[in-house]
């Protein structure tokens, strides 16, 4: 074997800040899009259940009052 065949490649410093940096990247995105679905979804589910609850407090109301009459 000559001497060059046993020296080891490293990466450059470059490509392992690119890729950690691409490893942030990819976690920030992730999160982002998590955030963003739940400032929709739990207004949506909120509203939902909100209007939900009124319509059954007044069935439950008419109820009521047609068993009065």
């Amino acid at each position: 074997m000559n001497g060059e065949a046993m020296v080891i490649q490293r990466e450059p410093i470059a490509w392992k800040i690119k890729k950690a940096f691409r490893k942030l990247l990819s976690q920030v995105v992730l999160w982002v899009s998590v955030a963003v679905i739940a400032i929709i979804a739990i207004p949506t589910v909120v509203l939902g259940l909100a209007i939900t609850g009124i319509w059954q407090l007044a069935d439950h109301i008419l109820a009521k009052l047609e068993r009065r009459e």
